[in-house]
């Protein structure tokens, strides 16, 4: 079975043209592009119980999961929807960098985990968002490789990096 994935910053959910929240045009790309588990970042808690990513699900019929990782007015942080069921989901905090060695903006970040079962099979699914600065991207590849597990893993998300072979995360 061929599972259809994808990942990307929705920023806040807002379209780029009409610079408004617009739920619809990230719903048809998911149903155009028939994904079963799409993961978000920059997505805002709306209340208790209520998510940009709850919204998005619901009108997909899908499951969901949106993970806190700081306050920016709202909650804030990523999502996961899925076609398959989610039995179980954590949220890992990234730690805070000690001495910052970056000039870009520091913010508290997350990795969003999620078992997601297809199949009878559970899958572990990781989505996070990454710092700006490279110190903050060396401490989230270095989390998130302290809790993926080898078999069975998906690991998504805005890295704010490229990745070739002089970059020191590849090492």
């Amino acid at each position: 079975m061929k599972v259809k994935i994808m990942s990307f910053n929705a920023q806040h959910c807002k379209n780029f043209n009409t610079k408004k929240i617009d739920y619809n045009s990230i719903i048809n790309l998911i149903k155009d592009n028939d994904v079963d588990i799409i993961g978000l970042n920059e997505i805002f808690a709306l209340s208790k119980n209520k998510s940009q990513v709850s919204k998005i699900a619901n009108k997909l019929g899908y499951y969901y999961c949106f993970g806190k990782s700081t306050n920016i007015i709202l909650p804030y942080g990523n999502g996961i929807i899925s076609k398959f069921p989610i039995r179980n989901y954590k949220i890992i905090n990234i730690p805070k960098i000690k001495h910052k060695t970056g000039n870009k903006h520091y913010e508290k970040r997350s990795i969003l985990m999620v078992e997601i079962e297809i199949n009878k099979n559970i899958y572990d699914v990781y989505i996070t968002h990454l710092g700006l600065n490279k110190d903050e991207q060396l401490l989230g590849f270095k989390e998130i490789l302290n809790n993926v597990k080898e078999n069975n893993s998906i690991i998504m998300g805005d890295f704010n990096t490229i990745i070739d072979n002089n970059n020191e995360i590849k090492k």
